[in-house]
């Protein structure tokens, strides 16, 4: 299921969390963050063959923010709210 592709924690969070996918990542995957209008906070490379990452976006303003990656063709977002 897709809920099991990838996760984030803490959640809520103060600006550093952790994504963690549920298998090593096959190859280099570019992970793009937004804020609640649509615009591009963050865009980072997790790099294959490893499972988790830590992402820090200290500083953004409070609120719903997403996460989102392209693998295999197929989309893939989350949100974290950021307090």
């Amino acid at each position: 299921a897709e809920n099991e592709v990838f996760s984030i924690y803490p959640n809520p969070s103060r600006g550093v969390f952790n994504v963690r996918f549920g298998s090593l990542l096959p190859y280099d995957t570019e992970v793009t963050i937004f804020d609640a209008s649509g615009r591009k906070v963050k865009a980072q490379t997790f790099e294959k063959d490893k499972q988790e990452f830590v992402v820090d976006i200290q500083g953004v303003s409070k609120g719903i923010y997403l996460i989102r990656f392209n693998q295999n063709g197929a989309s893939y977002s989350r949100t974290v709210v950021i307090e």
